[in-house]
């Protein structure tokens, strides 16, 4: 994880986006306790699609990214 923090390179703006996208302080609190409360389940899978998109480019430095956002979105 660390370890290839410096060869995928730095994610900080993306993980800021996640944070401003999916702020936890705007949700209001649930009445059930949950293990992990779905705001933050929201933040970790946008902070891990920073790094799955880190990896992306470093396997791949010349792949069209914005193909894959076409996949999704059909």
């Amino acid at each position: 994880s660390e370890a290839f923090d410096s060869v995928l390179g730095n994610t900080a703006s993306c993980h800021r986006a996640c944070q401003l996208t999916y702020p936890l302080h705007t949700y209001p609190k649930g009445c059930e306790p949950v293990l992990v409360p779905p705001q933050e389940e929201e933040l970790f899978a946008c902070q891990r699609g920073c790094r799955l998109f880190s990896i992306c480019q470093f396997v791949d430095d010349g792949a069209d990214l914005n193909r894959t956002k076409q996949e999704c979105d059909s």
